[in-house]
């Protein structure tokens, strides 16, 4: 992947042409950071950014939209129907009235300073602290952040019932406790702070639950036990059966169930108290960083799902390296696995559980299909198969360690490096006795990268016209002599280039913002602009309305965008004209292209965290989800009304245990009562012929 334009389109029009739809995968585990959850839903971090799941966790979903990508979340919490995340990154507090769908900063009031770690809510009233500020609640009446009136960093930060906040502040080696019990607007100090004797030491506190008048504490104080006071922290009384190590900072570390038992989470182990955290046993579950209880009080947290005494990993659709075909399949490579989809079902880790040999290969840079072999170009050398199951070194000579691709140009093997220094060249090798033994090539001149001879590697290589071409990370190489000779033909960074083995196409990218879609006739003597036949162009010099070009079956394609949708336009390549034609598919817009490749005559495409995209000429590369519905008022007390973009068959709202409460035929009708509903959470589906969208509301 070199450049991945993200556009965010708010509605997509369903229309004849083609579009792709979500093959639902490549899944691979992962544990996650912080999570919420209450009835089916649940919200986890991963990778930098929020998950959502409406069924109990059976599928996840990555939130964008408004939400920008990799933002960091690190705390979450939910009042009124709106949703509250704290993050490392951007404007470090956004909220939401849809549950995702859409949201928008929460500043007033905030700090751009501000890293927050701990979030709290008793479902009306919010407050967050951290690392780097005191404790704030949230004014509703205001809609901004104001101080509590503590100083200090937030260590500690806990509704322990729904009037009662306890919260630990002070330098970042020290901490106070301070106890509310009027949201957060004055405080009261604790006597005194959990402690270690041998150590004559007080310590900070990451987290308090309160049973009856016992309020627990998890002190920062390794190899020292939780410890509790009955007296409102004039005096306290340690634990035993819970020694703690190495706490996580973030999340959860005491949560009290309906029976009244009480969980602790050390460093992700647990342990459990049935005397109000006297005295702990090991349950010998590992919850990872942060949990929370949801459906009927099973376990959302870190390492997955909790139920009945078991705990699962995450599955989660993930990004995925480029794809291949290889032997009429499909084949790519996600972050850890290899995976294979075939008759319209994923196999996962199909290198690794089968052939102990890829778990000793690290970050696998590009899958390569030669022949009746499949490569996998790899940081440690290359390795190859000839069935795509048993794999065995190719590359492992000096110099040839982070390989990013390699390709077959008459019958000599050619294969390229990815440099991880600025001040440090890729290299390109060349072997003509069938990969027995490798050259290294020569330049003509010194490879450089945009700004600062940015870290450059060559990322793919094709034959066109006798001549031989690397596409680049910054800019591309030919060789006219089969690819032991090259020159660096220029280029900056984030571009393309592929052909149709008669023309150029290429995206030239640089730092400045500016980028240029370009033909050449003459193997790249000469560019031309190329963009005639593009929605919104008319003649003007300079246009942007576009991203990255492919090269499918020998045809060339390229990613446009207008006002209203994001698809492919195929290449005239006589006329110099891009065209619309039945495969100028509707592409999702919720996510970067990774790769776009043919298997069998059927497109795919891979997307940034959304999996594979899979072709399909009816209904098509749009997810059908994406289609619009809006919820109003959110929360409802007498009635629900709702706007929707297409004409929904059916209308049905389940409960937080996904029983069905009510289906309802919506002819003419735009609102329905939910006055005898129950106050809580509903999630409400709204059912075409063509799409299925679910969305939430809560009923007060």
């Amino acid at each position: 992947m070199k450049s991945i334009l993200t556009l965010i389109v708010t509605l997509i029009s369903l229309t004849t042409q083609a579009q792709f739809v979500s093959t639902n995968g490549p899944s691979v585990l992962s544990n996650v950071g912080f999570v919420w959850g209450r009835s089916d839903t649940g919200y986890v971090t991963k990778d930098e950014n929020l998950w959502r799941s409406f069924d109990g966790g059976k599928t996840w979903k990555v939130l964008s939209g408004d939400l920008p990508n990799q933002v960091d979340p690190r705390a979450i919490v939910e009042a009124n129907g709106v949703l509250y995340i704290g993050t490392n990154n951007k404007s470090r507090v956004y909220s939401s009235a849809d549950w995702g769908d859409n949201w928008k900063a929460e500043t007033d009031g905030a700090s751009a300073i501000w890293v927050p770690t701990h979030a709290t809510s008793n479902g009306k009233e919010v407050l967050m602290g951290g690392t780097t500020f005191a404790p704030h609640y949230f004014d509703q009446t205001q809609k901004r952040w104001v101080s509590t009136g503590l100083s200090g960093v937030t260590h500690a930060l806990r509704y322990v019932d729904d009037k009662t906040i306890i919260a630990n502040v002070g330098s970042v080696s020290k901490g106070s406790t301070y106890i509310s019990t009027d949201h957060g607007r004055t405080w009261t100090k604790f006597d005194s702070e959990p402690w270690a004797s041998v150590l004559t030491l007080t310590a900070k506190v990451y987290d308090y639950a309160k049973i009856g008048d016992r309020i627990i504490a998890v002190p920062s104080l390794d190899g020292y036990n939780p410890q509790y006071t009955d007296d409102m922290g004039k005096t306290w009384e340690k634990g035993t059966g819970a020694k703690l190590s190495a706490v996580f900072y973030y999340g959860r570390k005491l949560l009290v169930k309906s029976d009244g038992k009480v969980l602790l989470n050390i460093s992700g182990g647990v342990r459990e108290s049935i005397d109000s955290g006297k005295t702990w046993s090991n349950t010998e579950l590992y919850f990872g960083g942060d949990y929370a209880l949801w459906k009927n009080e099973d376990v959302l947290c870190g390492a997955g799902s909790v139920e009945s005494g078991n705990t699962t990993q995450f599955g989660f659709v993930s990004s995925t390296l480029n794809l291949a075909d290889y032997k009429s399949k499909l084949f790519t490579t996600t972050s850890i696995y290899g995976a294979e989809f075939n008759a319209g079902v994923w196999k996962v880790d199909s290198f690794k559980s089968t052939h102990p040999i890829f778990d000793r290969i690290a970050d696998v840079n590009k899958i390569e299909v030669i022949g009746d072999s499949i490569f996998l170009c790899t940081r440690n050398g290359i390795v190859g198969s000839a069935d795509g199951f048993s794999f065995s070194s190719v590359l492992k000579q000096t110099g040839m360690g982070n390989m990013g691709t390699i390709a077959k140009i008459g019958n000599t093997y050619v294969a390229g490096t990815i440099s991880n220094a600025g001040n440090r060249e890729p290299e390109m090798y060349y072997s003509t006795d069938d990969k027995k033994t490798f050259t290294k090539a020569t330049f003509t001149n010194k490879i450089s990268f945009g700004a600062g001879g940015t870290a450059n590697g060559f990322y793919n290589i094709f034959e066109s016209n006798g001549k031989v071409f690397a596409d680049m990370f910054g800019g591309y190489s030919r060789s006219d002599d089969g690819g032991k000779t090259w020159t660096w033909l220029g280029g900056t960074n984030g571009g393309n280039l592929v052909t149709d083995q008669k023309v150029l196409v290429r995206v030239a990218d640089n730092y400045f913002g500016t980028k240029s879609l370009q033909i050449s006739e003459n193997d790249g003597d000469d560019w031309t602009k190329l963009y005639d036949g593009l929605p919104g162009y008319s003649g003007q010099s300079t246009f942007a309305l576009y991203g990255n070009v492919y090269s499918v079956d020998n045809k060339i394609y390229v990613e446009v965008n207008d006002a209203t949708s994001r698809r492919l336009m195929l290449l005239d390549v006589a006329n110099k004209k891009w065209i619309e034609t039945s495969e100028s598919t509707v592409i999702p817009s919720n996510a970067g292209i990774v790769s776009l490749v043919s298997v069998n005559g059927v497109m795919y495409v891979s997307l940034v965290n959304e999996g594979v995209y899979t072709l399909d000429d009816e209904v098509g590369f749009v997810a059908l989800e994406k289609e619009s519905v809006t919820l109003y008022p959110n929360p409802a007390t007498e009635e629900l009304r709702w706007k929707t973009d297409f004409q929904p068959q059916t209308i049905t709202i389940y409960n937080g245990q996904g029983q069905i409460i009510r289906t309802v035929t919506p002819t003419g009708i735009q609102s329905i009562s939910v006055v005898d509903l129950i106050q809580g959470v509903y999630f409400i589906e709204f059912k075409s012929n063509q799409s299925v969208v679910t969305s939430s509301f809560v009923k007060q």
